[in-house]
């Protein structure tokens, strides 16, 4: 059987999809997670090797939500039937919103990331998309080297090929890595850090945040997902530093993310991840409440990449292990 059939074969009627995607955060604790990456994108494990651990701790339904990128589902698909574990198609689309756009609410730029669920791999409208976004993706980290070359911290393309596993996949973490081996920093993650009183990573400086890389506009991304057969549901929205900006209040967060979720609802969003590794309890319970008055469906997820993030960040384990700073936010991978 040919890779592009198996993976029709193992796609789910959408009225089958959005029940398991519905029930997600209401089964048992540990039973599910939507929200894994793997080797293909910036994480630390081969799909194989990510379905084995979700096995080992109970997880019955499983997506693996690469950074746009699909390469590892057939692999991910193939070990979860061996493993009886249902798995969902999944993807994490990078967009935003332009702040010129007119109905954007907030006239500012907006980062978002999208998860798509049991979606068609092969639609090609898709995967042309994807394509375009790893060329964009090229163009940034070619601007990115060569402002840290200037900076007197340049990394060889070797040294990152070093780091970036068997993807073609190369991301800020991928870079991040390179530095901490050549350099000798403690934690790669460290070049995400902005930490009061102290001097904040590379990433974080404003020159560095500066050089960004063309993401799809959030409507076209919700629309490929929906064109494509799957879910579009809005990723960590916690984490979305501009609705966090300025005067910091739950209730302000929340007042500034039902404005944003009306806009995407009117771009065809069909849910949104409330229970989250880096939600506390207070703020996924809030989610879950608007998810339900907004008539989204509420997904779960931990967002697990590596060993590093352990215990934080664990296979199925998804919420009221991890208080986000207020600072916290998606960054430009």
């Amino acid at each position: 059987m040919n890779e592009e059939l198996f993976l029709k074969e193992n796609l789910l009627p959408q009225d089958e999809l959005i029940e398991l995607l519905r029930s997600s955060c209401h089964r048992q604790a540990g039973e599910v997670d939507l929200h894994v990456h793997s080797a293909y994108s910036d994480g630390e494990f081969e799909p194989a090797c990510l379905i084995h651990m979700a096995k080992q701790n109970g997880v019955r339904l499983f997506a693996l939500t690469d950074h746009d990128g699909l390469k590892g589902l057939p692999e991910a698909m193939e070990s979860a039937a061996a493993e009886k574990i249902k798995l969902i198609s999944g993807v994490e689309l990078s967009a935003d919103l332009k702040a010129e756009q007119p109905d954007n609410p907030f006239g500012k730029y907006i980062s978002i990331h999208l998860l798509g669920y049991g979606f068609d791999p092969a639609d090609q409208p898709l995967v042309e998309a994807i394509a375009q976004m790893k060329l964009w993706r090229e163009d940034r980290n070619r601007r990115l080297l060569q402002y840290l070359e200037e900076t007197g911290i340049g990394i060889t393309k070797e040294e990152l090929a070093a780091v970036s596993g068997i993807s073609d996949y190369v991301g800020k973490p991928n870079i991040a890595r390179a530095l901490a081996a050549k350099y000798g920093l403690k934690n790669w993650k460290d070049a995400f850090a902005e930490r009061a009183g102290e001097t904040p990573g590379i990433f974080k400086r404003p020159e560095v945040k500066a050089i960004r890389r063309k993401k799809l506009p959030a409507e076209k991304a919700i629309k490929l997902i929906l064109g494509a057969g799957g879910v579009p549901v809005l990723a960590h929205p916690y984490k979305i530093g501009a609705l966090k900006e300025g005067a910091w209040r739950l209730e302000s967060f929340l007042e500034r993310l039902e404005r944003l979720l009306e806009v995407l609802k009117k771009y065809g969003l069909m849910g949104m991840e409330c229970r989250y590794s880096e939600h506390p309890d207070e703020v996924a319970e809030a989610l879950l409440e608007m998810a339900e008055r907004l008539d989204l469906i509420a997904t779960c997820g931990s967002d697990f990449h590596d060993l590093e993030a352990l215990p934080l960040k664990k296979i199925g384990k998804i919420s009221g292990c991890f208080i986000a700073g207020e600072n916290g936010e998606v960054y430009d991978d």
